[in-house]
């Protein structure tokens, strides 16, 4: 395969090929970058995650080794045998859907949670008319209508998100420091809660420019159409935008680094999903021999190499402007508030980093690429938008309120995030930054109005039946953009359907005191490269037949990667880097 195509493939380009290509593309597809939203069986579909062979030792054969293959063989039957029998008990006084009466073993529910799982959510708030329970891959769990979203915030001190981490993921196991520093420190949910949200109008130059330098880089500057799986190339364009907020210029323009941050993710959940198969009584020991949890050790010793570098680089280059009397000004992203945070104390500032693309890369690219997926299946949309946002940035430029001006685009991306959550309960974490829709562990035992109590140790997600709710949404099933847009012109609720404004209804950046702190960046991350896709290209789908279907993985909902846009360079009304002047 030739450089050109080769470039093409990586990026998501649609080529021609041959069958003597198909080695390279089974060679390509191994490769670190790639894109994912979740943890779920389209994985195979979406990308291939990197895979580690190990050679397998000589054994003599002799009763020795005989011994120790039927030891190891018969260790794995009695393993899976125990973690397929002696499951978590089910919760009592909540009705279970999907569960078969006189049923022994959990694998048969799991299986048809992981086919049916929306099917089964929505059969249990119709029948039972309050919490139910549901028996997912990781267990048991109670299930929450979302008019029950108030009621759980008045307990929110005894509804750990802290709990439901440890459960999902493994903060103890080497490989998972992305997950342990968001349990274990405040430091990056304060970074982010605080310092982030506080400097969004300083960091909008340094998005503005990298919107800019990334397209050119993934799309290019071609006037035909082009054909693209704009999923994959998605996690890259995000990765980008938010290296460059996070960790500074150099490690935004840094391969080695983008790879990882767009495939931790991948490979996290990945090794997650291996370790779960083992019970929690021999995770501590086979983590060292899975090859799933081997190649997210491996990845996390790279980011440490990566990070500690760019530690270093700061520390010789701070030294030196002290030396020459230059002025020494506090650096403005991520790693130096995290230091400056925590004051001294032991901290990992690679699995911080590490817990940052976690969180953000997927859970933003997967909503930008929905969003895109939706204009492209209502091509009527993009005019009005991209009047909207020449109107706004031909007057304002890019000032502090310009993005809040765009109404019309704002109310385009909640709509989307209504109908096309990550999930169709908050199952999944949606944790830009470190919260869920609402996924949580009980700590105490916490009372419910109807007399039940839900147990100390219970795991709870809310479905998201309120987004479907035809009293408050008519014709709920509709895409409509304009749809809260005239909420907020209705009187007094101005500022309660803006996107970034959590409600019982909308649980895309979760609710109460675990509200995603990191969406007012998410946020305007979003918009800004929506403004530059829209303004400086042309798009559709390559195949208009209809509009584009998610693929459903239990309640989890994931774009369809077999899913192709067309686009092409188009001369922008207003001068996007230009009007970073009139700020």
């Amino acid at each position: 395969m030739s450089d050109p195509e080769a470039n093409d493939v990586r990026r998501g380009r649609a080529v021609t090929m041959n069958p003597s290509h198909t080695h390279d593309i089974l060679s390509l597809a191994r490769r670190p970058l790639q894109s994912c939203i979740v943890e779920t069986e389209p994985l195979k579909m979406l990308s291939a995650a990197p895979s580690s062979t190990f050679p397998i030792p000589y054994l003599p054969i002799n009763l020795t080794s005989y011994i120790i293959l039927a030891s190891a063989f018969l260790l794995v039957v009695v393993t899976r045998y125990y973690a397929s029998v002696h499951h978590p008990k089910l919760f009592a006084g909540f009705e279970t859907i999907g569960l078969e009466k006189g049923t022994v073993s959990f694998s048969e529910a799991k299986k048809r949670f992981v086919a049916q799982g929306k099917e089964l959510v929505w059969a249990g708030i119709q029948k039972c008319q309050g919490p139910f329970q549901v028996v997912a891959p990781s267990g048991p769990i109670i299930i929450f209508p979302s008019r029950y979203v108030t009621e759980l915030k008045k307990h929110d001190k005894s509804l750990s998100f802290e709990g439901n981490i440890e459960r999902e993921f493994f903060p103890n196991v080497p490989g998972f420091e992305g997950v342990r520093e968001s349990v274990r420190s405040r430091v990056i949910q304060d970074s982010v809660r605080i310092n982030l949200t506080q400097s969004l109008n300083l960091v909008t130059q340094d998005l503005c420019e990298e919107t800019v330098l990334a397209l050119h880089h993934l799309f290019g500057e071609s006037r035909e159409w082009t054909s693209c799986y704009f999923q994959r190339m998605c996690p890259e364009l995000v990765a980008r935008l938010s290296t460059r907020v996070f960790l500074g210029p150099v490690l935004a323009h840094d391969q080695d680094w983008l790879h990882i941050a767009v495939d931790y993710t991948i490979q996290l959940m990945t090794a997650a999903r291996a370790l779960r198969l083992w019970p929690s009584l021999l995770q501590p020991l086979v983590h060292r021999f899975l090859p799933e949890c081997r190649a997210l050790q491996a990845q996390t010793r790279n980011a440490r190499h990566i990070i500690d570098q760019e530690v270093e680089r700061r520390r010789v280059k701070w030294e030196e402007d002290m030396k020459n009397g230059k002025r020494v000004s506090k650096t403005g992203d991520t790693l130096g508030w995290m230091q400056e945070l925590s004051q001294g104390k032991p901290f990992d500032l690679t699995g911080a980093q590490l817990g940052l693309t976690f969180a953000a890369i997927h859970t933003t690219s997967d909503l930008l690429t929905k969003i895109l997926h939706r204009l492209c299946a209502h091509p009527e949309l993009f005019q009005p938008l991209r009047e909207e946002m020449i109107a706004v940035l031909s007057k304002e430029g890019w000032k502090k309120t310009s993005l809040y001006q765009m109404r019309l685009l704002d109310s385009t991306l909640k709509e989307t995030q209504r109908l096309d959550p990550p999930a169709h309960t908050s199952f999944s974490l949606n944790i830009f930054l470190l919260t869920a829709s609402f996924a949580r562990v009980a700590s105490d035992p916490i009372p419910l109005p109807d007399g039940r109590t839900v147990p100390r140790g219970a795991f709870i997600r809310v479905a998201q039946d309120g987004a479907l709710d035809p009293s408050v949404f008519p014709s709920p099933t509709t895409f409509d953009p304009t749809r809260f847009l005239r909420l907020r012109a209705l009187p007094g609720q101005e500022n309660n359907w803006q996107f970034v404004t959590p409600a019982p209804e909308t649980l895309g950046f979760g609710y109460g005191m675990h509200a995603c702190p990191g969406r007012f960046f998410a946020s305007n991350e979003i918009k800004i490269a929506l403004c530059a896709l829209l303004l400086r290209y042309d798009w559709r789908l390559e195949d208009e037949a209809g509009e584009p279907q998610n693929i459903l993985y239990g309640t989890e909902n994931v774009v369809d990667p077999r899913v192709k846009l067309m686009y092409r360079r188009r001369q922008e009304e207003v001068d996007f880097l230009g009007l970073l002047d009139k700020e």
